[in-house]
């Protein structure tokens, strides 16, 4: 008599980030954000080669060409903007990349007690280099979810990555040469807490260790996040290397107990594009259609946020598909499959 497979698991998900097919439904019927990316400086202390916010200084670009003004949001803005998420019914608030956070770190510490203060669930997107152990455990306390950076497992392929040498410190983590800071983020207890995960972009110089890198960060309970090139680089990779990863990468998690369909995604894995309920505002206090794609849909200093969501709504519903966006996929098809056309294309 054979004994049954052990049926897959889903993937965890990351706290405040990700969501149930149930909260996106819930979400996307009442046309409010499930989450809100803030970010509030463009200054940042690595130079990775293939970023496509140039250092975080793309979004004052974008903007000057528009004759828009490119001042940053202050302390008493983005309390006001974390205050109209949290009455618009946002679960959380991301600090995004388009600089370090970590720079200016009480202000990220007060940004994050306000968020929590009004019931949400933090999340921050860092590199790690500014991540001591103090820090870490602060990160921990403050209740965020954490992203942190890791692009090779080799010390001197991930600084050529990050473009900044010397700017990580290395400890043994599990068998493998990772930068410090991950242990201090295992150490201060984020370890299997669903709140780490660590992001990645594919890449020539990482390709063949992206299997290796993925297992490793599942068995620490890190969550693998390794997503293809946003723009054209010299670094990327065709379309045949990036079907074969999807499979290696999706046969990988089978063998470690998760199942999910192999769909083509910008993403490896499970995950897709950010096209759950969202919205994305600058350092400079304006609404684009998301991370990557540099399309204004208005200014929170001048327009609630509410107004701002039916604006990014009306606007994807313009679009068969983000057609600033370069990502080779059709995202907004394949997420109209996975979570029941959030985006109410016709």
């Amino acid at each position: 008599m054979s004994i049954a497979r052990q049926a897959l698991a889903e993937p965890p998900k990351l706290r405040g980030y990700e969501f149930t097919a149930k909260e996106i439904g819930e979400a996307a019927a009442r046309k409010s954000p499930l989450i809100v990316f803030l970010a509030y400086n463009e200054s940042c202390n690595l130079a990775c080669p293939f970023c496509f916010t140039e250092g975080g200084k793309r979004s004052s670009e974008e903007l000057g060409e528009a004759g828009k003004s490119a001042k940053l949001l202050n302390l008493p803005e983005l309390r006001d903007l974390i205050r109209q998420s949290a009455e618009l019914g946002a679960k959380s608030i991301c600090i995004y990349g388009e600089g370090e956070p970590l720079l200016d770190k009480e202000l990220l510490f007060e940004l994050l007690a306000e968020i929590r203060n009004r019931g949400m669930s933090p999340v921050v997107f860092t590199n790690g280099t500014l991540i001591g152990k103090e820090t870490a455990q602060r990160l921990f306390s403050s209740g965020a979810s954490v992203v942190g950076k890791l692009y090779s497992l080799g010390p001197g392929k991930n600084e050529d990555l990050t473009g900044n040498r010397r700017i990580y410190d290395y400890a043994e983590i599990s068998g493998e040469t990772a930068p410090a800071y991950i242990q201090r983020l295992l150490d201060a207890g984020f370890g299997n807490s669903g709140r780490l995960a660590l992001q990645s972009v594919v890449n020539r110089l990482n390709l063949e260790e992206l299997p290796r890198m993925w297992e490793w960060e599942r068995k620490l309970g890190i969550m693998p996040y390794m997503d293809f090139l946003y723009a054209p680089h010299e670094l990327d990779i065709g379309e045949a290397e990036r079907a074969e990863i999807r499979r290696r990468i999706w046969k990988l998690d089978r063998r470690l107990g998760f199942g999910y369909p192999l769909e083509p995604s910008p993403k490896l894995g499970h995950r897709s594009c950010d096209t759950r309920p969202a919205l994305f505002i600058s350092a400079n206090g304006f609404a684009r259609l998301c991370a990557a794609t540099y399309v204004f849909v208005g200014d929170a200093r001048k327009e609630p946020l509410k107004r701002l969501m039916e604006k990014k709504l009306a606007k994807e519903r313009e679009l068969e598909r983000c057609e600033a966006c370069s990502l080779f996929c059709k995202c907004y098809e394949w997420n109209k499959r996975r979570e029941g056309d959030l985006h109410e294309h016709g």
